[in-house]
């Protein structure tokens, strides 16, 4: 019987149910949180298949793995894998990327409002007693940028025009011209981007080339009215150089939904009223979680049943020659 590892969490019964009424050996993560480096090694030595959310899994764990075929992954990121690396394993990897979408598309436009209007802070001074009505700024009035111009960056831009924004600026190292032209944003180089915005959302994958991708010239530029939204990954902007940026009064405000560390429970950023933190709830919508969890069993399934050729969703040879290129400029 085919032992199935998931570690992601939450999961959904019904779907772990599904997997075993098809014959799968199903254990669901039982921890009840991301599960931490030092304790994949006795979860998941006897995996035929991990079912796995954004937590890195380092190569010493899956050398000791010696049954692993497939790793399904719940969601678009794939930082956390060494592609290359599982593929001389002969383990296939795939990945559910639209699931996703429009959930952290439209986390990313709240925190735009949330940020404009300040929403969360007026919370906050109600609850200790102090009534003030803050003088925001309408999001259609904005110059809103979009580093990445993927799925994610294509419906924030949807959202956008639905709204009445009408100067939205892009950057994207591979821009798909076709459809900035049809929702008419704008594309422009990295110095623009990060002039221009009166807020700023990171929407970019993590590789090589995006770690540090917002350096601390990149915030300088930027108004000093401007607020800076990052639902992607950690690793493209720096927390410390954040605190410098705001403590410096380079930018406004920030918004984030993902950290170096995570959980994020006792950071400096914490005490600032000029950031608002979110608990990587990027996609955790009903309809969004359920949609990726259910297509990874089903492309678990799939594997099994085409015995151990057939996938529903691989991970696509331009993401194997990312990571390729990404550790030959190391």
């Amino acid at each position: 019987m085919m032992r199935v590892i998931v570690t992601t969490h939450p999961f959904d019964n019904q779907i772990a149910d599904w997997g075993r009424e098809n014959g799968l050996a199903v254990s669901l993560n039982h921890f009840g949180r991301k599960v931490q480096e030092s304790e994949y090694l006795d979860f998941i030595k006897d995996a035929d298949v991990i079912i796995a959310g954004t937590e890195k899994i380092p190569h010493e764990v899956l050398d000791h793995a010696p049954n692993l075929k497939l790793i399904a992954r719940v969601g678009i990121g794939l930082d956390g894998l060494d592609l290359n690396f599982l593929r001389k394993k002969n383990v296939t990897v795939t990945y559910t990327p639209d699931a996703p979408t429009m959930a952290v598309a439209e986390l990313a436009v709240a925190q735009m409002i949330n940020l404009s209007r300040g929403v969360l802070l007026a919370d906050k001074l109600i609850r200790h007693g102090n009534w003030h009505r803050f003088l925001g700024i309408g999001l259609a009035q904005q110059k809103v940028g979009i580093a990445g111009f993927g799925r994610i960056g294509k419906s924030v831009s949807r959202l956008l025009r639905g709204m009445g924004v009408s100067e939205i600026f892009v950057h994207d190292i591979n821009p798909d011209v076709e459809a900035a032209n049809i929702l008419n944003v704008r594309l422009v180089d990295k110095a623009e981007l990060f002039e221009v915005a009166d807020i700023l959302s990171i929407h970019l994958p993590l590789t090589s080339d995006t770690y540090g991708w917002v350096t601390r010239d990149c915030l300088k530029s930027m108004k000093k009215t401007a607020m800076l939204i990052n639902t992607a990954r950690a690793g493209i902007l720096s927390e410390s150089l954040l605190m410098e940026a705001l403590e410096q009064r380079w930018i406004k405000g920030v918004a984030l939904d993902v950290f170096e560390l995570e959980p994020y429970l006792n950071g400096p950023l914490i005490s600032r009223d000029d950031v608002i933190m979110s608990c990587h709830m990027g996609s955790m919508t009903e309809q969004s979680r359920y949609r990726m969890e259910f297509e990874a069993m089903e492309d678990v399934l799939a594997f099994v049943a085409s015995s151990g050729v057939r996938v529903v969703r691989p991970v696509p040879e331009s993401e194997y020659q990312i990571q390729t290129a990404a550790v030959a400029g190391r």
